[in-house]
Formats: C-alpha cells, structure tokens, sequence
C-alpha cells in the first residue's frame, strides 16, 4: 500500500472552499482539514504520487549542490590554504549556488505544489496560487550573499598573500 500524499497549505490557496471544505469540492477520496490547512490521499494515483516526490526534489537538490560545493571547497582550502584565488572562486560559486539556487528551487518546489493541490482539488488552481505556495528560506538568501561579499574579501586577500610572498 502506497503511503498517504499529503500537502501543507497556505491557507489563500485553499480560500476557494469558503468557510469550510466540503466533500463536493475534493476529488474521490481525498480528506482535508481548514485548520492544518493540509489536504491529504490515502491511496494516491500515480500522478499524485510523482507530483508530490517532485515538490520535495528542488530542496534536496540544493541541499546535494551544497554538500558538493562544500566539499571541494574544504578540499582546495586544505590542498592551497584559505587565502588564495581558487578558495575565493569556490566561496564565490557557493554563494552564488545559495543565491540563485534557493530562488530557483523556490519556485520549482512551488509549481510542484500547486500542480499537485490541483491534483488533489476538483477546483481550478491556476497560475494566480503560485506566489501563494513560495516559501523562500531568507537565512539561506542571507547565507548566500554573505558568501558571495565573502569571497571579495576573500580575492583581494589572496591578492595581497601572492604581494607579501613575492617581497619576501
């Protein structure tokens, strides 16, 4: 047996429904509550089933993209030290990553939902619920600009660690 497909809510996406949601409203064999805001299947098809693995794919791929450029960083700054031009471009393409990275899984993971709400719903769901269904991670868009001012910082430094061994 499949497990249940369940999707949390933001409530303006779910306004459709009035003061409550009534059975008429959902497809065959779906539940909601108002107050968890979730709408949930216990036998999803197929379809529901592939459009709620996608809504938590654009997550994991950044969390995987970090790991990754994490790693190469540690790597180079063990092999080179922290001061030099290839850390700073590494600390560069990891804000970067972070930055444009989030943005995008954002708005993927978003279309995911309201894709699968519309799965789920016997209602239209359309474009106009996208914005409604973003849920963008501020400290990872801090994170990611911090890192990428870092890396300036970071570029000049090597700049003056290659004058100060060239003097010496």
């Amino acid at each position: 047996m499949p497990p249940a497909v369940c999707l949390e809510t933001a409530p303006p996406l779910l306004q459709h429904a009035g003061s409550g949601i009534s059975p008429a409203g959902l497809s065959p064999g779906v539940q909601a509550t108002w107050n968890a805001a979730s709408v949930c299947t216990a036998h999803p098809t197929p379809g529901q089933a592939l459009a709620f693995a996608v809504t938590l794919l654009p997550p994991d791929l950044l969390r995987l993209g970090t790991l990754y450029l994490a790693m190469r960083l540690a790597r180079a700054a063990v092999r080179d030290g922290v001061f030099t031009v290839q850390a700073a471009r590494l600390v560069l393409i990891l804000g970067w990553w972070l930055l444009a990275g989030e943005l995008v899984a954002t708005f993927a993971e978003g279309f995911a939902r309201v894709n699968l709400l519309g799965q789920l719903v016997t209602w239209h769901v359309g474009w106009v619920h996208l914005p409604a269904s973003w849920g963008v991670s501020w400290p990872v868009v801090w994170f990611g600009l911090g890192l990428v001012i870092f890396a300036r910082v970071m570029r000049i430094s090597a700049g003056m660690r290659a004058d100060l061994e060239g003097t010496v």
